[in-house]
């Protein structure tokens, strides 16, 4: 597990890494690939809180799902019919037109003001703390025969995580389960590579 942990950031980046070296050993006009960086701070300043015009959204990959075919993406390269994600076990992760599975994004609305914010912002907020953190995120101790859990603050790697990580992970593909529904894109769950924006 890379998240909670003070694996965090080596974790991404080997993945990515990885990723980058599979790509690479397809060969031929693969061979000197590289992903290309999202610089969400750039749309942020270009476009604000507009995410419908933000670039990784209008950049192939797909736009926010269709709401009224359960958020499947329905356009880009990953649309419905074209890609089919490895997680899609549930009734609920399924196109609600056609019942195949599709890649779900839900985005939040144009115009919600998320806590993503400009690059000065984020570093403030990541350097808040002089030490990078432990792989604890709750002390266990004991009062009068009762089990107290207290949450552990991470220093930098917690910042990162629970600030610009969780937040473009819940902006643009939704964290949201409510009313015994699941309301999450691919990028709001454990299986969030399955949405190519992730990458």
């Amino acid at each position: 597990q890379a998240h909670g942990t003070s694996a965090f950031l080596p974790w991404h980046r080997a993945f990515l890494f990885e990723f980058e070296n599979q790509i690479r050993a397809l060969g031929g006009k693969f061979a000197c690939s590289a992903l290309l960086y999202w610089n969400w701070s750039k749309d942020l300043l270009d476009f604000g809180y507009q995410y419908s015009q933000w670039s990784i959204l209008n950049s192939g990959l797909g736009s926010s799902g269709d709401p009224l075919d359960n958020n499947c993406v329905t356009d880009g390269a990953f649309a419905k019919g074209s890609y089919t994600p490895y997680y899609c076990e549930l009734d609920d992760w399924k196109s609600t037109q056609s019942g195949e599975c599709c890649l779900r994004r839900r985005t939040a609305n144009d115009g919600y003001q998320s806590k993503m914010y400009g690059v000065r912002a984020m570093l403030l907020a990541i350097i808040d703390d002089a030490y990078y953190g432990i792989d604890k995120d709750v002390e266990v101790s004991y009062a009068n025969g009762q089990r107290i859990e207290s949450e552990v603050m991470d220093g930098i790697r917690d910042n990162l995580e629970k600030g610009p990580h969780d937040v473009t992970h819940c902006t643009i593909g939704s964290c949201s389960r409510y009313n015994g529904r699941d309301y999450r894109g691919h990028l709001g769950t454990s299986y969030s590579p399955d949405d190519p924006i992730f990458w």
